[in-house]
């Protein structure tokens, strides 16, 4: 049916979506590692494949626990 064979061509158009966005503007790994696209910040790699909601519910909890942190540390 046209349903079934529609499937595999909005997976693969999915795919390459993916792809261009891990890629971060390279075209191919090897220039995304030697050109400095990659991201190494759990902040930036959370921005990119989280959903805006689950980005700010995530940078939330996370900066009331770094926050935790640094009072305790502040009152020992």
């Amino acid at each position: 049916s046209n349903r079934e064979q529609a499937r595999p061509q909005r997976m693969d158009a999915r795919r390459k979506a993916v792809r261009a966005a891990l890629l971060n503007g390279a075209e191919r790994w090897q220039e995304y590692s030697d050109g400095g696209c990659s991201l190494i910040h759990d902040g930036d790699i959370a921005a990119r494949v989280c959903a805006p909601s689950e980005y700010k519910r995530a940078f939330s909890q996370a900066a009331r626990l770094v926050c935790k942190a640094v009072k305790e540390v502040k009152s020992a």
